[in-house]
Protein backbone atom coordinates (compact mmCIF):
# COMPACT_ATOMS: atom_id res chain seq x y z
CA UNK A 1 0.00 0.00 0.00
CA UNK A 2 1.10 3.58 -0.52
CA UNK A 3 1.22 6.49 1.38
CA UNK A 4 0.91 10.03 0.34
CA UNK A 5 2.80 12.85 1.74
CA UNK A 6 0.06 13.60 4.93
CA UNK A 7 0.75 10.29 5.90
CA UNK A 8 -2.94 8.48 5.13
CA UNK A 9 -3.13 5.75 2.54
CA UNK A 10 -3.89 6.65 -0.82
CA UNK A 11 -7.14 4.22 -2.26
CA UNK A 12 -5.38 2.09 -5.25
CA UNK A 13 -8.50 -0.03 -6.56
CA UNK A 14 -5.86 -2.37 -8.32
CA UNK A 15 -4.27 -3.28 -5.27
CA UNK A 16 -2.54 -6.78 -4.70
CA UNK A 17 -5.04 -6.31 -1.69
CA UNK A 18 -7.83 -5.29 -2.97
CA UNK A 19 -7.93 -8.15 -5.71
CA UNK A 20 -7.66 -12.02 -6.08
CA UNK A 21 -4.70 -13.44 -6.87
CA UNK A 22 -5.00 -14.67 -10.48
CA UNK A 23 -6.51 -10.82 -11.56
CA UNK A 24 -3.62 -9.51 -9.56
CA UNK A 25 -1.01 -10.68 -11.68
CA UNK A 26 -2.82 -9.90 -15.12
CA UNK A 27 -3.16 -6.02 -13.90
CA UNK A 28 0.40 -6.42 -12.55
CA UNK A 29 2.01 -8.14 -15.17
CA UNK A 30 1.41 -5.32 -17.95
CA UNK A 31 -1.86 -6.36 -19.07
CA UNK A 32 -3.83 -3.16 -19.64
CA UNK A 33 -7.03 -2.42 -17.50
CA UNK A 34 -9.39 -2.77 -21.04
CA UNK A 35 -7.93 -6.08 -21.30
CA UNK A 36 -8.64 -6.76 -17.60
CA UNK A 37 -12.37 -5.87 -17.89
CA UNK A 38 -12.54 -7.74 -21.39
CA UNK A 39 -11.34 -11.09 -19.01
CA UNK A 40 -13.95 -10.09 -16.61
CA UNK A 41 -16.51 -9.89 -19.34
CA UNK A 42 -15.50 -13.19 -21.27
CA UNK A 43 -15.65 -15.33 -17.96
CA UNK A 44 -19.08 -13.76 -17.29
CA UNK A 45 -20.41 -14.55 -20.93
CA UNK A 46 -18.57 -17.94 -20.53
CA UNK A 47 -20.66 -18.64 -17.11
CA UNK A 48 -23.70 -17.79 -18.89
CA UNK A 49 -23.35 -19.86 -21.81
CA UNK A 50 -22.19 -23.02 -19.57
CA UNK A 51 -25.50 -22.10 -17.35
CA UNK A 52 -27.81 -21.93 -20.59
CA UNK A 53 -25.50 -25.40 -22.23
CA UNK A 54 -26.04 -27.56 -19.00
CA UNK A 55 -29.83 -25.83 -17.90
CA UNK A 56 -30.94 -27.05 -21.32
CA UNK A 57 -29.82 -30.35 -21.39
CA UNK A 58 -30.80 -30.99 -17.78
CA UNK A 59 -34.25 -30.00 -18.08
CA UNK A 60 -34.45 -31.55 -21.55
CA UNK A 61 -33.75 -34.79 -20.17
CA UNK A 62 -35.28 -34.77 -16.90
CA UNK A 63 -38.22 -32.77 -17.40
CA UNK A 64 -39.76 -32.35 -20.86
CA UNK A 65 -38.83 -36.07 -21.80
CA UNK A 66 -40.43 -38.03 -19.37
CA UNK A 67 -43.41 -35.51 -19.23
CA UNK A 68 -44.23 -35.83 -23.08
CA UNK A 69 -43.38 -39.45 -23.06
CA UNK A 70 -46.32 -40.02 -19.87
CA UNK A 71 -48.45 -37.24 -22.18
CA UNK A 72 -47.76 -39.75 -24.85
CA UNK A 73 -46.37 -37.37 -27.72
CA UNK A 74 -42.81 -39.33 -26.76
CA UNK A 75 -40.99 -39.80 -29.87
CA UNK A 76 -42.83 -39.15 -32.29
CA UNK A 77 -43.72 -35.47 -31.43
CA UNK A 78 -41.13 -34.53 -28.29
CA UNK A 79 -38.41 -35.08 -30.35
CA UNK A 80 -38.27 -31.94 -31.93
CA UNK A 81 -38.05 -30.53 -28.68
CA UNK A 82 -34.91 -32.49 -27.56
CA UNK A 83 -33.51 -31.80 -30.78
CA UNK A 84 -33.58 -28.35 -30.79
CA UNK A 85 -32.43 -28.01 -27.30
CA UNK A 86 -29.43 -30.07 -28.00
CA UNK A 87 -28.38 -28.04 -31.04
CA UNK A 88 -28.95 -24.72 -28.64
CA UNK A 89 -26.49 -26.70 -26.61
CA UNK A 90 -23.86 -27.09 -29.24
CA UNK A 91 -24.30 -23.73 -30.21
CA UNK A 92 -22.99 -22.59 -26.97
CA UNK A 93 -20.31 -25.03 -26.88
CA UNK A 94 -18.91 -23.44 -30.17
CA UNK A 95 -19.24 -19.99 -28.73
CA UNK A 96 -17.33 -20.45 -25.49
CA UNK A 97 -14.88 -22.59 -27.28
CA UNK A 98 -14.44 -20.23 -30.11
CA UNK A 99 -14.81 -17.41 -27.38
CA UNK A 100 -11.77 -18.90 -25.02
CA UNK A 101 -9.60 -19.95 -27.84
CA UNK A 102 -9.42 -15.79 -29.33
CA UNK A 103 -8.23 -14.67 -25.86
CA UNK A 104 -5.70 -17.45 -26.20
CA UNK A 105 -7.11 -18.75 -22.34
CA UNK A 106 -7.54 -22.17 -23.19
CA UNK A 107 -5.51 -24.84 -22.28
CA UNK A 108 -5.96 -28.54 -23.50
CA UNK A 109 -4.52 -30.47 -20.83
CA UNK A 110 -6.84 -29.29 -17.71
CA UNK A 111 -9.89 -31.53 -17.74
CA UNK A 112 -12.85 -28.63 -17.81
CA UNK A 113 -11.62 -27.66 -21.19
CA UNK A 114 -11.22 -31.01 -21.87
CA UNK A 115 -15.21 -31.40 -21.20
CA UNK A 116 -15.80 -28.88 -22.89
CA UNK A 117 -14.26 -30.32 -26.62
CA UNK A 118 -16.14 -33.88 -25.32
CA UNK A 119 -19.68 -32.05 -24.33
CA UNK A 120 -19.15 -30.36 -27.98
CA UNK A 121 -18.21 -33.28 -29.81
CA UNK A 122 -21.53 -35.10 -28.14
CA UNK A 123 -23.45 -33.13 -29.07
CA UNK A 124 -22.96 -32.84 -32.61
CA UNK A 125 -22.54 -36.47 -32.52
CA UNK A 126 -26.39 -36.27 -31.38
CA UNK A 127 -27.48 -35.63 -34.62
CA UNK A 128 -25.41 -38.23 -36.37
CA UNK A 129 -27.54 -40.48 -34.64
CA UNK A 130 -30.48 -39.19 -36.26
CA UNK A 131 -32.11 -42.73 -37.07
CA UNK A 132 -31.88 -44.16 -33.69
CA UNK A 133 -33.78 -42.11 -31.08
CA UNK A 134 -33.11 -44.37 -27.99
CA UNK A 135 -29.42 -44.17 -28.75
CA UNK A 136 -30.19 -40.33 -28.97
CA UNK A 137 -31.58 -40.63 -25.54
CA UNK A 138 -28.62 -42.49 -23.75
CA UNK A 139 -26.21 -39.58 -25.66
CA UNK A 140 -28.46 -37.26 -24.15
CA UNK A 141 -28.11 -38.62 -20.76
CA UNK A 142 -24.13 -38.81 -21.10
CA UNK A 143 -24.26 -35.37 -21.59
CA UNK A 144 -25.89 -34.47 -18.44
CA UNK A 145 -23.68 -36.84 -16.21
CA UNK A 146 -20.90 -34.70 -18.27
CA UNK A 147 -22.34 -31.19 -17.66
CA UNK A 148 -22.49 -32.34 -13.49
CA UNK A 149 -18.79 -33.70 -13.62
CA UNK A 150 -18.18 -30.12 -15.31
CA UNK A 151 -19.90 -27.94 -12.47
CA UNK A 152 -18.85 -30.28 -9.81
CA UNK A 153 -14.94 -29.44 -11.20
CA UNK A 154 -15.22 -26.22 -11.52
CA UNK A 155 -17.99 -24.50 -9.69
CA UNK A 156 -17.15 -20.76 -10.13
CA UNK A 157 -15.37 -21.04 -12.92
CA UNK A 158 -15.93 -22.56 -16.67
CA UNK A 159 -12.55 -22.80 -17.40
CA UNK A 160 -8.54 -22.46 -15.08
CA UNK A 161 -6.41 -20.14 -16.71
CA UNK A 162 -2.77 -21.33 -16.24
CA UNK A 163 -2.17 -19.08 -13.22
CA UNK A 164 -4.55 -21.24 -11.34
CA UNK A 165 -3.78 -24.55 -12.80
CA UNK A 166 0.36 -23.98 -11.71
CA UNK A 167 -1.06 -23.03 -7.95
CA UNK A 168 -3.03 -26.24 -7.74
CA UNK A 169 -0.61 -28.67 -8.42
CA UNK A 170 1.84 -26.22 -6.43
CA UNK A 171 -0.84 -26.70 -3.64
CA UNK A 172 -0.66 -30.76 -4.64
CA UNK A 173 3.08 -30.93 -4.56
CA UNK A 174 3.38 -29.30 -1.05
CA UNK A 175 0.94 -32.02 0.49
CA UNK A 176 2.07 -34.97 -1.24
Amino acid sequence: MSYNYGGKPNFDPLSPERLSLPTAELVYAGVSVLQFSGWVMLRQYLMLFRTLWLGIIWSCAYIVRPVLEQKGYFPHHGIDVVHASVGIGAVCGALMLLMVLVQKAFNWRQLPQQLILIMLLMSLMYFALMPWWKLQMMLLHALAVLGLIWVLLAPGKVIFTNHEARNEQGSRNEQG
